[in-house]
């Protein structure tokens, strides 16, 4: 079941309910005192906000982020 479980949230378009999905499985996991699916969905849900992470840093440095800024002031 958690392999079938971790293609279906690989498979969601949505970064933020990839996020929403593996938080809930591992607190599921975490209520049936299954530590070792609690472990891997906390690895899936840090992989996500990783790339979350990341996608941030990249947007906060390209040349567009900067037109957003400075049309704020307009």
């Amino acid at each position: 079941m958690i392999s079938a479980a971790i293609q279906v949230a690989n498979k969601l378009p949505d970064i933020g309910i990839q996020l929403w999905a593996t938080a809930l499985l591992k607190d599921i996991a975490n209520m049936m005192g299954n530590q070792e699916e609690e472990t891997r969905w906390f690895a899936e849900h840090d992989k996500f906000s990783q790339l979350v992470i990341e996608d941030h840093m990249r947007a906060a440095v390209a040349p567009e982020h900067r037109l957003v800024c400075v049309s704020n002031f307009f």
